[in-house]
């Protein structure tokens, strides 16, 4: 069996480029990756022989862009050096595995060649996420525009695809209920290797009392949520902190927190790990997402978490995290409140949390991808769920 994986970012470098590295190296691994596209290869344990790098220059001229339109360009760019790719290629390729609207043309053509189409999916559906982010910024007062080009490129892969791959059960649901044939979905969760030596922070007394947050400051991910459940706690001896690049579009409505006292904003930080050690509680209560990476991070550091089912954490239900619904202040705030006042809570969440994240490791997402390709090219009429 032999597999061309295209991925429209840096091999090995962070968020997806991490998650298509570790899948890619399933398929190396299990000798069935033949040819491999990426915008810049920073990793080493795939053979260099079988990379084509698509650079896309990004410095200096992105700034002057929405991201919306940056990214659209780098995946045109990018479809196309898929498929010159294919056309001068000698291989033939048995499987395709593609990112969700980065290289559909590509798709089309390699679907004309007899090739099956794998398309991974990091988020819900594209109508569902449009739907959830347009309302969310509308009740902000904020205006979310979605580029029609790239909602067409989604539905287009999601016809053509043997198997749609998406990384949590909220994920799946939301092909579901868009109609998608549930035959063509598979859950394959996302991972995280623990560093060795990597302690779970203790719950013991120390002041101050910190909640965490990591991720895009914006609407998407419940930061204005978890500001609002924060200004009606009050609570004594107690930090926000927020991790992350504030979105330019939302920034006005992130004012009033500013220079406060109890709040701070850190900007991107290079080391996530340290804020984790020195925070009580992860707090990710998402509108939108596919399996947010950063929750398996805060998972294998022993931190409680208070999360949305959207956030599409694989901890579970009343256990290994407490749930609170999308868009509830005051249910963010009751859970804050709670950990806050109970710190043995605390640790058995915080302990289940680092026990169930041990059995998400990144060489078994690497295999349940390379089991997805083999019962594909095998025209496995009924694929199991890697979930």
């Amino acid at each position: 069996m032999r597999t061309l994986y295209t991925i429209a970012s840096d091999l090995g470098g962070p968020g997806i480029g991490t998650t298509s590295f570790n899948a890619a190296a399933g398929l190396h691994r299990a000798k069935h990756l033949a040819s491999l596209a990426c915008l810049r290869n920073v990793q080493t344990e795939i053979d260099g022989e079988k990379i084509t790098e698509i650079p896309f220059y990004r410095d200096g001229w992105r700034r002057f862009v929405p991201d919306k339109f940056f990214f659209s360009m780098k995946n045109k760019r990018f479809d196309k050096g898929v498929q010159k790719l294919l056309k001068n290629s000698e291989e033939t390729f048995d499987t395709m595995h593609a990112w969700n609207s980065q290289a559909t043309e590509a798709v089309k053509l390699a679907k004309k060649m007899g090739v099956k189409i794998v398309i991974d999916r990091a988020s819900t559906h594209i109508n569902t996420q449009t739907k959830i982010l347009a309302e969310a910024h509308e009740h902000r007062g904020l205006h979310y525009r979605p580029l029609s080009k790239v909602i067409d490129r989604c539905l287009q892969d999601y016809d053509l695809a043997d198997r749609i791959v998406v990384p949590s059960q909220h994920a799946w649901q939301s092909f579901i209920d868009e109609g998608v044939d549930e035959a063509k979905l598979v859950i394959n969760p996302f991972g995280f290797d623990i560093p060795e030596g990597l302690k779970p922070v203790s719950q013991e007394k120390r002041d101050p009392f910190r909640v965490l947050f990591v991720g895009q400051v914006g609407v998407r991910k419940g930061v204005l949520d978890i500001l609002e459940a924060w200004d009606d706690l009050k609570l004594k001896k107690a930090e926000l902190i927020i991790v992350g690049g504030l979105e330019k579009s939302a920034e006005r409505v992130f004012q009033r927190w500013f220079d406060r006292g109890d709040v701070f904003f850190t900007g991107f930080s290079a080391d996530v790990f340290e804020h984790m050690a020195n925070a009580h509680v992860f707090c990710f209560p998402s509108l939108e997402e596919g399996s947010a990476l950063v929750t398996y991070e805060a998972m294998a550091h022993g931190l409680p978490m208070i999360v949305t089912a959207q956030a599409g954490s694989v901890a579970e239900y009343g256990k290994s995290a407490l749930f609170v619904p999308p868009g509830d202040p005051k249910a963010i705030g009751a859970a804050i409140k709670k950990l806050y006042n109970d710190s043995e809570l605390s640790s058995a969440i915080g302990h289940l949390g680092r026990q169930r994240v041990e059995d998400y490791t990144w060489k078994a997402y690497g295999e349940r991808t390379a089991k997805l390709h083999e019962e594909l090219a095998g025209s496995s009429s009924s694929p199991d769920s890697a979930g």
